[in-house]
């Protein structure tokens, strides 16, 4: 659709054998093969940068967001959670103090 694009979150691997996960920017979609530009600056990948073009397996994705022309977007699942986490968080820590 015109104006609309999709964003897909999946792990890259870390120099101490952990994962990272990015947002990608889809590109290109061949079969299981995901081409896209990677959204965020990675914390503990040294030689990748935020802007890069990389490939993932649609088999590693773990989240995803689409993103209409008209503003509107569906998806973002790990998103909801950590803010259900983040507002659960605060309310605990304000009976805290």
């Amino acid at each position: 659709e015109p104006g609309g694009h999709i964003s897909l979150k999946a792990p890259f691997k870390t120099p101490d054998d952990g994962n990272e996960y990015m947002w990608v920017d889809v590109i290109e979609w061949n079969s299981s093969q995901i081409l896209g530009l990677l959204k965020n600056e990675p914390f503990n990948i040294p030689d990748l940068k935020g802007g890069s073009s990389v490939s993932i397996d649609q088999s590693q994705v773990f989240d995803y967001i689409r993103y209409y022309g008209d503003g509107r977007s569906v998806g973002n699942e790990t998103g909801e959670l950590i803010m259900k986490y983040e507002i659960q968080t605060r309310s605990y820590n304000q009976y805290q103090d």
